[in-house]
């Protein structure tokens, strides 16, 4: 059962997933009023966090994967390191980002929880310290977050190390089965991102991953060390059989990826017995032969987007009101009321929605979306717990 709390004039919100035998989810977004100063809006995400937890439906719950939206990553990071907020979320996978926040001030915040005791929670002793693992009864989540290097700086290599020291931190984990989703984040993607795409496909290519590929969203974002031209954030699971995990297709709006040259799925759902998490990937004005369309319309790329990743849930079974949350990546600012006036028309006004400014893959998409949605569950397979 999906609840969905609206508190503090729509700045936050808070959207749960219950069952009866599987463990409670949870999806929080922080913002601020607009104009706050970075230490004002800190304190003011931090007071809003620490009233959320006297809250009765927030009893319980533990972070494990964050990201803060930041308008300046570089100058701001160590500041929100420092703050409570940063403190309280970093018992979790944290990362910080360089997408401005376009309906908040310099930060906003996007948190996925669990309703578990700290004896399943753990850090992952690997190559990334920033990691955390839930190890529950029957599965696990595994999330990696602010994955970089700064050891070349051509993006290609960048982007296979980061991939070479994700593989070889996996320890109960099996990563060509188990790599369910990638957040990417690509510095100067007009001209960095074809080096990013050879890499990866060569890496996936490797490690013999040719059933499916990860959801993901590769869009532009800084990361708080210049030098990073490429970041990664991944999520695994662990305890699945190889039927639990489908791909998510709209064949009548989009072609498979691979047919032009990607290696990631238009989404994919992953089915438990009391529920079914999908994952949907980052999707824009495409048509069905891979090809940009309604150019330089900002209107019509808006509603093409909605209509491709309808398309997605409708396919699955779902609809928009089974989202969790939305996130809109823009490219021009200035669009950003345009965006949000085309989305309240379509969207249930209830459903969570995030802007950033961020360009998207190729220059010609104007934006791009993406989500997390949980439906009902496949009773074959064993609870999330």
């Amino acid at each position: 059962m999906i609840k969905r709390h609206c508190l503090n004039e729509g700045l936050t919100q808070f959207v749960t997933y219950t069952t009866d035998n599987g463990i409670d989810e949870g999806f929080l977004i922080l913002r601020t009023q607009p104009y706050l100063p970075l230490n004002d809006a800190l304190k003011s995400l931090s007071l809003e966090y620490n009233n959320l937890l006297l809250r009765k439906e927030f009893t319980g719950f533990a972070p494990i994967y964050t990201r803060f939206f930041l308008s300046d990553v570089e100058n701001q990071y160590q500041e929100v390191c420092r703050s409570d907020i940063y403190n309280n979320l970093s018992a979790g996978s944290v990362r910080m980002t360089g997408k401005e926040p376009l309906d908040s001030a310099k930060v906003s915040i996007v948190s996925h929880f669990l309703k578990t005791d700290k004896e399943h929670l753990s850090r992952i002793d690997n190559n990334y310290p920033n990691s955390l693992a839930f190890r529950g009864q029957n599965y696990g989540m595994y999330f990696y977050a602010d994955c970089g290097s700064s050891e070349s700086n051509d993006p290609g290599e960048q982007t296979a190390i980061i991939l070479n020291k994700l593989e070889k931190s996996y320890s109960d984990i099996e990563g060509k089965k188990d790599l369910i989703r990638t957040w990417v984040s690509v510095r100067d993607i007009d001209n960095n991102y074809i080096p990013f795409v050879v890499k990866r496909k060569d890496f996936f290519e490797l490690i013999s991953m040719d059933r499916y590929y990860p959801a993901s969203t590769g869009v532009e974002g800084r990361s708080w060390d210049p030098k990073r031209l490429v970041v990664l954030d991944a999520l695994i699971y662990s305890g699945l059989d190889d039927d639990q995990i489908v791909k998510m297709e709209a064949v009548d709006n989009m072609p498979s990826t691979i047919s032009y040259g990607v290696t990631f799925e238009r989404g994919l759902k992953v089915e438990f017995g009391d529920r079914t998490h999908y994952h949907l990937s980052g999707t824009a004005s495409i048509d069905i032969n891979g090809k940009v369309i309604h150019i330089g319309d900002i209107h019509k790329q808006v509603e093409q987007a909605l209509a491709n990743f309808k398309a997605l849930l409708n396919n699955s079974g779902l609809s928009f009101a089974d989202l969790m949350y939305l996130v809109f990546y823009v490219r021009d600012a200035k669009c950003t009321e345009e965006i949000r006036n085309i989305a309240d028309k379509i969207l249930p006004a209830d459903i969570p929605r995030v802007y950033v400014r961020s360009s998207i893959c190729r220059p010609q998409w104007l934006m791009e979306l993406d989500g997390i949605a949980i439906g009902k569950g496949n009773m074959q397979y064993n609870p999330f717990k």
